[in-house]
């Protein structure tokens, strides 16, 4: 990937600024109620990914093409909105994904205080991020429009993980290492794939493995890893998963998704680093957003949690 992004942000005051609220996009909007629209934008893009997030307090509908070259997804975040789909026929519920290949036209109309998302990449990086899913990994069928919608538990997680990365990103003077780069990427692409291996319209799969064995060679597997945030697309790849057959080993033999699995992983990952590293050189917050904890204060709460002291306890315990 890319090691070098760029972010943009820009403000809504009419109809016409609204045309610029999905980076790479051809939009056009109407407005269908008095009052003027009101929002902002965000812009995150590189090489292989584009990311825009965005709100916006109006009765609008909008219409256009995606993205030409790559394909993209579309997310309502809130509920704060009504959105009408004229490509579904429905209403756009929170965590819903919508796909478009290169070019494709979408159209619908808000209504109220909407938070979206989009993310558009080549149709290769997709399929590398997405291990063996069979879905994912299959170049024609991203080629044509399709909807997604997860159980709502899965909706609220992929939106709770877009909208962390979209206030990390609007913090005033950002600057990112390669590798945070590298894992805030990631992250929103195991976002949107989250929807589309739990949509409730995929046929249940039958296990290849017994689930205590599953779990035991992704435990195997990972402690074989060098340091750093493992994603749930690299223990797929490796060994040969579907993310709907990992998720049943683990809940069904830990009581846990292999994702808060990989969290507590995680935890334990920077609390060793902190309990090794000398505070003069070494900062709490560095060391969380090179492990994936972008939200520093809900870290913070997860940690004290987990291990009974602040992080900065822990990183100056030995001095």
């Amino acid at each position: 990937m890319d090691n070098n992004i760029h972010v943009e942000e820009l403000s809504f005051h009419s109809i016409e600024d609204i045309r610029n609220g999905v980076q790479g996009a051809n939009l056009r909007a109407v407005q269908l109620n008095t009052g003027t629209p009101r929002g902002s934008a965000l812009h995150m893009f590189s090489n292989e990914i584009v990311f825009s997030a965005g709100t916006l307090d109006a009765d609008v509908h909008t219409w256009g093409t995606v993205d030409p070259k790559r394909v993209s997804f579309a997310v309502n975040l809130n509920n704060e909105s009504t959105i009408f789909s004229f490509r579904s026929g429905q209403e756009v519920l929170p965590g819903d994904i919508y796909s478009f290949g290169p070019g494709e036209e979408f159209a619908n109309r808000s209504v109220g205080k909407l938070f979206y998302a989009t993310l558009a990449l080549n149709a290769d990086e997709l399929i590398k991020l997405g291990s063996n899913d069979a879905v994912i990994g299959d170049l024609g069928c991203w080629e044509h429009r399709h909807w997604y919608r997860s159980s709502q538990e899965v909706r609220t997680l992929i939106c709770k993980s877009i909208s962390g990365i979209a206030s990390r990103l609007m913090r005033p003077g950002i600057t990112m290492t390669p590798q945070q780069i590298k894992l805030l990427q990631q992250e929103l692409v195991e976002s949107i794939l989250w929807g589309i291996a739990y949509d409730t319209h995929k046929p249940i799969e039958r296990h290849a493995y017994f689930n205590a064995t599953i779990v035991r060679k992704v435990v195997e597997w990972m402690d074989d890893q060098p340091t750093g945030p493992i994603q749930i697309s690299n223990i797929c790849g490796a060994l040969h998963l579907s993310r709907r057959t990992l998720q049943r080993a683990f809940t069904e033999t830990l009581g846990m998704g292999p994702a808060r699995y990989l969290m507590l992983k995680r935890l334990s990952t920077v609390r060793s680093l902190l309990r090794t590293s000398d505070p003069n050189t070494t900062s709490v917050t560095n060391v969380a957003l090179e492990n994936g904890f972008w939200e520093l204060g809900h870290f913070a709460v997860l940690y004290r949690r987990m291990f009974g002291e602040r992080p900065s306890q822990t990183l100056y315990k030995r001095y």
